[in-house]
């Protein structure tokens, strides 16, 4: 990300893309244009679809679609939003500064340090399509687990630090429920706290050895 602003030198939008990942034909114009229309903002998206790992469509990713001063209602998840795929302004990336070359999840770090500061605008089309495959970074549980906790810890000191701090605790104990399950009573706690979601019922079977009952209803 360093290296390709360098180059970019006097650049106006950033958007950040896994080398396997695919933009759509008309990605960056669409999301320039929405820039341009409703008044000022300081990201833009659009709709992601999933894809395999020869190419073919395997449907959306979740998008509720929402614009404006968004950033409290994605980051705690009452809203859903392709949020890897923010085309962001040089004004508001540049706030960032340099990222650290160990910067874990770096769009999640982008997302909770650039979110606040404008709205962000759905610029109603697809923008990008998204590869699924066994490498993906977010098939690997335990460097996600990892990642978060350091990412967690930059925003030690945030006034959503807390709330963001039990969200993941919640997370961690769905994300940890399968492979890693005494890890994952670590985070028990944060998981009651949120009894009625899918993930936590999830994860209760993940851990009681029922593993295959979750593996049914979420290829449905």
């Amino acid at each position: 990300m360093n290296k390709i602003c360098d180059l970019a030198g006097d650049f106006d939008y950033i958007i950040n893309l896994a080398s396997d990942d695919l933009l759509e034909p008309k990605a960056i114009s669409s999301m320039v244009a929405a820039f341009a229309h409703g008044g000022p903002c300081v990201g833009a998206y659009g709709d992601v679809s999933y894809i395999d790992a020869e190419g073919r469509d395997l449907g959306p990713m979740r998008n509720d679609k929402v614009s404006g001063d968004i950033f409290e209602e994605v980051l705690f998840g009452t809203a859903c939003i392709p949020s890897t795929w923010i085309m962001w302004s040089s004004a508001a990336y540049r706030t960032l500064g340099r990222l650290d070359d160990d910067t874990p999840l770096e769009d999640a770090l982008m997302f909770a340090k650039l979110g606040r500061l404008g709205p962000i605008r759905y610029c109603g089309a697809k923008v990008v399509k998204y590869r699924k495959h066994p490498a993906n970074t977010t098939a690997n549980a335990w460097f996600i687990y990892e990642a978060s906790r350091r990412l967690l810890e930059t925003f030690r000191g945030e006034y959503f630090y807390p709330k963001l701090r039990r969200l993941y605790g919640a997370e961690n104990f769905f994300l940890l429920s399968r492979h890693h399950k005494r890890e994952a009573l670590r985070y028990l706690l944060d998981g009651l706290r949120r009894p009625f979601r899918k993930q936590f019922v999830a994860a209760i079977l993940n851990l009681i050895g029922l593993s295959f009952v979750v593996d049914r209803f979420s290829r449905k």
